[in-house]
């Protein structure tokens, strides 16, 4: 019996392409009008004038402005070493590119932004210390994409529109940010003051010093036995990575469960609602 040739196809596609061609694999040269290295020389002053209009793109985005350009056009970049290498931007206009950057100029900017997303372009870094991407290694890429040139527009634009909603929240939630930070600082007495400037209707009475243990109960963490970690116990042990201040307890450390049997450590060191966790070592004070 002759098995079916597999179709190269996503899982999800727009309707009135879903009876179009296959995806095929390409070279990414195919799509973009060049990949290198940044090579210009500069002297970065942060601020925009109209003496230094152009900005300098470095590995995560603007890193100043100069008053000559060396490149023109719509590019995506990410950094050539380091943490960064392979996180992507994208940028249009008359700029300079350091040399810790990499860059891809391409007329469907999105199309090619949101595949090389799909593909991850971490993992063509190498080296423990830093790690390296080398514009050689993108340029050697290939890669599975629609033939029809409406179909990569229409994925690219998708995609963007998506971004822009998510740009749309983050500003949202960047304002109430701002809101709460404002509150901390009026909503609370300043050092050697009785106090805040701010208070809710009928609280007049200055506010007094306490210290932190007659208002909580403080105590550190149990020092579980790591032998005993499983994929599948009944508790999650909490860690340093389970934390980041201002976010819930995240359970993403594979193998760190526990399944304790003496009725004493569950008493005391299993969370209830409304604890709060500080972090003692590695990034201390983040809290949760």
């Amino acid at each position: 019996m002759m098995s079916k040739e597999k179709k190269s196809v996503p899982k999800l596609r727009f309707e009135e392409f879903k009876n179009d061609n296959i995806w095929t694999k390409n070279p990414l040269t195919s799509l973009v009008n060049g990949i290198d290295t940044g090579k210009s020389s500069f002297n970065s002053r942060l601020l925009n004038s109209s003496e230094k209009p152009y900005p300098i793109l470095g590995s995560r985005g603007i890193i100043g402005y100069d008053n000559t350009y060396d490149y023109e056009g719509s590019f995506i970049l990410t950094a050539r070493v380091g943490e960064n290498a392979g996180n992507l931007y994208k940028h249009s206009g008359k700029v300079k590119i350091s040399d810790n950057t990499v860059y891809l100029e391409a007329e469907r900017l999105n199309f090619v932004y949101y595949l090389l997303a799909s593909y991850d372009l971490k993992k063509l870094a190498f080296g423990t210390g830093q790690p390296l991407i080398k514009a050689s290694e993108i340029r050697d890429l290939n890669l599975n994409m629609p033939t029809e040139v409406k179909e990569q527009n229409k994925v690219g634009s998708f995609f963007e529109q998506i971004d822009k909603m998510i740009q749309l929240q983050q500003s949202k939630v960047n304002k109430v940010k701002d809101i709460k930070s404002a509150y901390l600082s009026e909503m609370f007495p300043k050092e050697g003051e009785k106090y805040p400037k701010k208070r809710f209707e009928g609280f007049t009475n200055p506010w007094k010093e306490f210290s932190l243990e007659q208002v909580a109960k403080i105590r550190t963490g149990y020092p579980f036995n790591s032998n005993e970690f499983t994929n599948d116990g009944k508790y999650l042990v909490v860690t340093n990575g389970n934390i980041q201040t201002s976010l819930p307890i995240v359970d993403s450390s594979a193998g760190n469960r526990i399944t304790m049997k003496d009725p004493r450590i569950v008493d005391e060191y299993v969370l209830n609602d409304g604890d709060i966790l500080v972090t003692m070592d590695g990034t201390v004070g983040r809290t949760a």
